[in-house]
C-alpha cells in the first residue's frame, strides 16, 4: 500500500506547474462557489479545497508558469480527494463510506427539535 506522500507526490508536482497568484486565486473563488453554482460531480469538500491552498503556499509554485484554470483546479482537488483514504489508514474504498458509519447516528441532533422528536419516537417505534 502508498503512503501518502507517495500518492501526493503526483498531486504536489502538478501544483508546481501552476503561478502561485492563479492557482491561489482558482481556488479560492472555487471556495467561494454556492452549491448550485458548482457542476454536477463537482466535490463540495471544502477541506480538500483548504488543504490544496495549504500545498500551494507551502510549494511556492514560481510566477511566470502557466496560469491556473478552473479545469486544472477540479484535477487537482480530485486527486487529493482520491487520495484522502490513504491519509486516514483505511483500506481502498471511499472514505465517505468509511466515516457514513460514524455520521449517520448524529444526524438526528443536526436537525430542528420537532425533527428530533419525530426522530426518537421512530426510533422507539422501531426498537419495540
Amino acid at each position: 500500500m502508498k503512503t501518502f506522500e507517495e500518492a501526493a507526490m503526483p498531486i504536489r508536482s502538478r501544483i508546481c506547474k501552476f503561478n502561485t497568484i492563479s492557482l491561489f486565486g482558482e481556488l479560492i473563488s472555487y471556495l467561494q462557489q454556492t452549491p448550485n453554482m458548482k457542476k454536477a460531480g463537482e466535490i463540495s469538500a471544502p477541506w480538500v479545497v483548504l488543504l490544496a491552498i495549504d500545498w500551494v503556499l507551502e510549494l511556492h509554485p514560481k510566477s511566470g508558469k502557466q496560469t491556473a484554470s478552473q479545469k486544472d483546479v477540479q484535477y487537482i482537488l480530485n486527486g487529493i480527494w482520491r487520495t484522502q483514504h490513504i491519509a486516514v489508514g483505511v483500506d481502498t474504498s471511499p472514505l465517505s463510506v468509511q466515516i457514513r458509519a460514524l455520521l449517520a447516528p448524529q444526524v438526528i441532533f443536526q436537525n430542528n427539535s420537532r425533527d428530533l422528536t419525530y426522530s426518537f419516537l421512530r426510533i422507539k417505534k422501531i426498537i419495540d
